[in-house]
C-alpha cells in the first residue's frame, strides 16, 4: 500500500474516495470498515464540537465560505474541461 494506514484513517471523511485506495492496496473489507469507522469518529466529534461552540453564529461562518466555494467550483470545472479535452485528443 503506497500510504500508511493512519493517513487513510485520518483522511476520512474529507477523502470521500476511501474505497479506491483501499481497493488499490487490496485491503480486506472488514479492515476497511474498521479504519473508516475510526477515521469518522474524530471528524464527526470535531464538527459537533465546532457546531456547539458556534451556536447561532454558524450562518456567519457559512457565509464566509461563499467566495472560496465559487473559486473551488471554478477550478474543478476548468480541470474537468481540461480532462475532457485531453481525453478526446488522445482518443484520435
Amino acid at each position: 500500500m503506497p500510504w500508511p494506514r493512519w493517513v487513510l484513517t485520518l483522511s476520512r471523511p474529507p477523502m470521500r474516495s476511501w474505497p479506491l485506495p483501499a481497493g488499490f492496496g487490496n485491503m480486506p473489507p472488514v479492515r476497511c470498515g474498521i479504519y473508516t469507522t475510526l477515521g469518522c469518529i474524530p471528524w464527526t466529534t470535531g464538527l459537533a464540537v465546532a457546531g456547539y461552540y458556534l451556536g447561532s453564529d454558524w450562518q456567519s461562518v457559512a457565509n464566509s465560505f461563499h467566495g472560496p466555494t465559487y473559486i473551488i467550483a471554478a477550478i474543478v470545472g476548468v480541470a474537468g474541461l481540461a480532462a475532457l479535452v485531453v481525453y478526446f485528443r488522445r482518443r484520435r
